[in-house]
């Protein structure tokens, strides 16, 4: 089975007044530590989906090198002005011409996702390939990443704006995927606030 990561790098960092995914944590910018995961993981390919001209200087110079970056390839939005739907939208194109069995959607500012999270979800996808997702959360919540297999697909291809499949998954479609609950939220939460990140930076 095919996965093919989905990696969303194109925000504006509004709320945080400076691109978040430049900032230092533990030693590397904040936007390298989830790709970094996903580099590691069992997925066969990541897709990293940026903004038009994005230089990738927030991307840690170690994921260039041969190991990693043979594993990765950026894809640069025609109109970033457009929300997350759009992003995912284009990287499941880009999946799809990959033949992808499943894409994992991934956001770059969540710099505690692990390898072995995404591994978790890959591996439930493998047992289970009848599911339409397969989602991690936290308190009842669901939150990325998520993995969507190719049934999904053209769900994912009809969203809209900067909700990405959130509404989707919390209501018609909750029943027929899994979910993984993790007891920790540190795993889970976004980096969006300069307190989020000071916060984390301690």
């Amino acid at each position: 089975m095919k996965v093919v990561g989905v990696y969303l790098a194109a925000g504006d960092s509004r709320r945080m007044g400076t691109n978040k995914l430049l900032l230092d944590l533990d030693g590397n910018p904040l936007g390298s530590l989830a790709l970094q995961a996903a580099l590691e993981s069992t997925i066969h390919r990541v897709l990293v989906i940026t903004k038009k001209n994005d230089k990738l200087s927030w991307i840690a110079p170690h994921l260039f090198t041969s190991d990693y970056r043979r594993k990765w390839t950026s894809v640069q939005l025609k109109k970033s002005n457009r929300g997350q739907a759009y992003s995912i939208i284009t990287g499941l194109h880009e999946a799809i011409i990959l033949h992808a069995d499943a894409v994992l959607v991934q956001l770059a500012d969540q710099p505690f996702v692990t390898a072995n999270m995404i591994n978790l979800l890959i591996d439930a996808f493998e047992k289970k390939p009848s599911k339409l997702f397969f989602s991690c959360s936290y308190d009842g919540v669901l939150r990325p990443p998520v993995l969507f297999t190719k049934n999904f697909f053209p769900i994912l291809m009809d969203l809209k704006g900067d909700n990405g499949a959130r509404d989707l998954l919390n209501g018609k479609f909750k029943e027929k995927g899994e979910i993984y609950n993790f007891d920790k939220e540190d795993f889970l939460l976004d980096v969006d606030t300069m307190d989020d990140y000071l916060k984390f930076k301690k």
